[in-house]
């Protein structure tokens, strides 16, 4: 009910407005005027809202804030908890096999110091016999070396020092003609060699500054039958960064002297190689020049670009290169007998060196992971004066049992891959192959050279308790220049595959048993014509250290 009254009162002015109304009134209307009206005149006055800034007065009193200084240890970094290593003063390992074979081999070093180190070292490995069914009545082998080093710890330097003495007796238990049987006596070669030298080499840390090295050796080479060397070499190398880039200036002088019975031959090379290198963080890049001068018979003159290009395209993941080099390369008496020890005496006076006229080289290398690493590259280079070795004839040697040397122009195209995995300290494989393409200008072939090399060769470290290895190659097929007759044809050695395993149980730390298994396969392959190597050999024996 109180609800209806009240929406009744609001709907009634509603209602009302709404009726329509008509009042009609007769008679005259007289409208009513006001004639004076007194209208009061007063002035707008504003008032101002704004009020004035009242006014105060601070009086400043100082106070002194009592304050204590703190000082706080910053604690010294440290490195890892690794332990530093204890190092022994000697080290002996001996062992025997078969073919009578002996080894030894002794050393002894200073421990470590600020101030000094050196060490001496001792080495023999000999065989009684050799392989069967050769025309050598005996095909073993003597060596021994001594080692005397030693280096003096400057201020700013370090000067090492170092004497040598290797003593090699070979036999040469091959050759062509298999119905013969040379005595012992009478294939005897020894090679007696000593070298002593010297060097000093700078530790500057201010960039400013040059770092040098100034090395000097002396080295003689003597064989049984009355062929000498002496040989000098005085090399200077020097560097120093300007601004950010770095030069480096060689510079050497390889003085070679080779005498024989009736006759003597003199051969000097002088070098220097400037060579300016820069590095950015993705970019490294060098320039530079190789001269050589050559006096011998004749005064040669040799030029050689030097410059190479790298960039690093992912955090040395991938670092794809490029270089071009060249250089001068000597051969001497010692270099081509330790390449092959049968070289006949004559040709220690008919050497010449090696030129490389021009290497081009471009590849990647990088790692995959933290443990693999690998390197990939192509290469072509020319050679002048390249040096192939090939059997002796009768007019050379009598016995046709030696080897004498051939030199021609070659280029040759390479291709070059190496893979590695390590794995901390307990496991490391590494794989390699080479492959060469020879264009020969006289020759048919490159002699007694492989043209397919392949390794694959692997270490296990199981808890320093047990050292396992095994290293396999392959050498492929190889030609040898021999003479049938009255003719000299090309011969083909089949290629090779050589196992060799390794094991080593450390009965202690201070004592542990060898064990080393070569040619497993047994097989019966010539490095050399004429000249087959041992087959299947073992050698056991102990290392003792204290």
């Amino acid at each position: 009910m109180k609800n209806t009254l009240v929406f009744m009162l609001v709907l009634f002015p509603l209602f009302v407005s709404a009726q329509q109304y008509s009042i009609d009134a007769p008679g005259q209307v007289s409208p009513l005027t006001k004639e004076d009206v007194n209208l009061r005149g007063e002035e707008a006055v504003t008032k101002d809202t704004v009020l004035p800034p009242p006014k105060f007065t601070y009086t400043l009193q100082t106070k002194r804030y009592a304050t204590t200084i703190v000082i706080d240890t910053i604690r010294p970094a440290k490195l890892g908890s690794e332990p530093v290593q204890k190092l022994y003063r000697t080290y002996a390992r001996a062992g025997v096999g078969n073919y009578s074979t002996i080894y030894g081999e002794f050393s002894a070093v200073s421990l470590r110091s600020k101030s000094s180190a050196w060490g001496i070292h001792f080495r023999h490995l000999s065989a009684g016999k050799g392989p069967s069914s050769v025309p050598g009545e005996f095909a073993g082998y003597n060596q021994q070396d001594v080692n005397l080093f030693g280096k003096k710890f400057l201020k700013k330097h370090t000067l090492y020092g170092a004497l040598n003495y290797d003593r090699d007796a070979v036999y040469n238990y091959g050759g062509l003609a298999e119905t013969a049987l040379y005595e012992k006596g009478a294939i005897r070669q020894h090679f007696n060699y000593f070298d002593g030298g010297a060097r000093l080499k700078s530790h500057f840390t201010d960039s400013t500054a040059i770092n040098h090295e100034i090395g000097l050796r002396f080295y003689r080479l003597a064989d049984r039958y009355d062929a000498r060397e002496n040989n000098l070499l005085v090399e200077i190398n020097g560097s120093r960064y300007i601004r950010t880039e770095k030069l480096d200036v060689g510079f050497g002088v390889d003085y070679n002297h080779n005498a024989g019975a009736t006759d003597t031959v003199t051969n000097t090379i002088i070098r220097l190689q400037p060579v300016f290198s820069a590095q950015a963080k993705k970019f490294a890049a060098s320039i530079g020049i190789g001269f050589y001068l050559e006096e011998g018979k004749n005064s040669l003159v040799h030029f050689y670009p030097q410059a190479s290009l790298s960039f690093n395209v992912a955090d040395h993941m991938l670092v794809p290169y490029i270089t071009m080099g060249g250089f001068l390369g000597r051969n001497s008496y010692r270099s081509l007998t330790q390449q092959n020890p049968f070289l006949a005496s004559s040709e220690n006076l008919l050497l010449r060196n090696t030129s490389h006229q021009y290497i081009l080289s471009a590849g990647l290398r990088g790692s995959l992971t933290n443990e693999i690493a690998y390197d990939v590259r192509i290469s072509h280079y020319n050679l002048l004066d390249a040096h192939f070795f090939v059997n002796t004839t009768s007019a050379q040697d009598i016995f046709q049992n030696k080897f004498a040397i051939v030199y021609d122009k070659a280029q040759v195209t390479t291709l070059h891959g190496q893979v590695g995995w390590q794995h901390f300290e307990k496991m490391r494989v590494f794989a390699t192959l080479d492959w060469y393409k020879y264009q020969m200008e006289k020759e048919a072939h490159p002699w007694h050279t492989p043209t397919l090399r392949m390794a694959l060769t692997g270490e296990y470290n199981l808890q320093d308790k047990i050292l396992a290895r095994a290293q396999i190659y392959y050498l492929n097929g190889q030609y040898a220049k021999v003479l049938e007759g009255s003719n000299l044809v090309a011969t083909t050695l089949k290629g090779v595959v050589d196992l060799n395993l390794g094991l080593e149980y450390r009965y202690t730390k201070f004592l542990s048993a060898f064990l080393n298994l070569n040619n497993v396969a047994a097989q019966r392959y010539q490095r050399w014509y004429g000249y087959p190597t041992q087959r299947f050999n073992l050698l056991a024996g102990l290392t003792y250290t204290f």
